[in-house]
């Protein structure tokens, strides 16, 4: 029985490396901004995927009823002061948190291209809720 289970924890542990390996570099997770009056919940984080650095957005309706999450995100390249903004009007779900990845096209509209110049560890980002 002691070999089986060990046998079990070796096989598993190859699967996790083999399977567990990310294509994502984190420069900053995920930050969260207050909560709004209607109860969604908005998060950040800076990530490198397969050579392209975002920003990407997460949402959790909090509420008792499906809403939109109404926002203006605006990313400061904190070396030289650029900015580039972005208007979200994001459909969410009761209780469904909106969480985007590297290893997935799902919730694209979540994440946010930097542009080249713009340095991932060290950015500003704000928010300001329309809803």
């Amino acid at each position: 029985m002691l070999k089986r289970l060990l046998f079990f924890m070796l096989v598993m542990g190859f699967v996790s490396i083999s399977f567990g390996q990310s294509s994502e570099t984190v420069y900053k997770n995920w930050q969260v901004f207050p909560e709004t009056r209607n109860s969604i919940e908005i998060f950040y984080r800076v990530v490198k995927c397969n050579n392209t650095n975002q920003v990407q957005i997460s949402v959790f309706n909090d509420g008792p009823a499906d809403q939109n999450a109404q926002f203006t995100l605006t990313i400061t390249n904190n070396g030289d002061g650029q900015n580039l903004s972005k208007d979200f009007n994001f459909a969410s779900k009761k209780g469904v948190f909106n969480k985007p990845d590297c290893d997935s096209d799902a919730l694209n509209d979540l994440k946010i291209s930097l542009p080249a110049g713009f340095d991932p560890s060290g950015l500003s980002v704000k928010k300001i809720y329309k809803n």
